[in-house]
């Protein structure tokens, strides 16, 4: 799976590129649980077999580029200002897909702990 992350991050450089533009960053949304933990994200994903991975190390020791990777229905919800919930002060963000994920958002801002993904 990193792989293809890394395929998809070079495809887009090369767009760009032949378009005067440049990456400057890199955003990734999983299905897990991911602990910020002293500059660096560790993924723990059981529905994709990820346990303790050190997702933005990885992408960003490949491409040099700063990568930030975030719980994806944290993501989700962060995202609310542009779709239904557009000015909401809060939200609950729940996502159905391999598993169940939930965010819970208040006065703005995502509760610490309150953000889950199960399978």
């Amino acid at each position: 799976m990193i792989e293809q992350i890394l395929l998809a991050i070079e495809k887009l450089q090369g767009q760009f590129r032949a378009e005067g533009r440049r990456l400057i960053g890199v955003g990734v949304a999983v299905p897990g649980i991911v602990a910020h933990l002293g500059g660096d994200a560790r993924v723990h994903a059981p529905n994709i077999g990820w346990r303790d991975v050190p997702l933005e190390r990885m992408i960003r020791e490949r491409t040099g580029l700063p990568v930030f990777a975030e719980n994806g229905a944290k993501h989700s919800g962060r995202q609310r200002c542009v779709g239904a919930g557009r000015g909401a002060t809060h939200a609950v963000v729940a996502l159905w897909g391999t598993g169940i994920g939930a965010a819970i958002f208040t006065n703005g801002h995502d509760l610490p702990g309150c953000s889950f993904e199960r399978r």
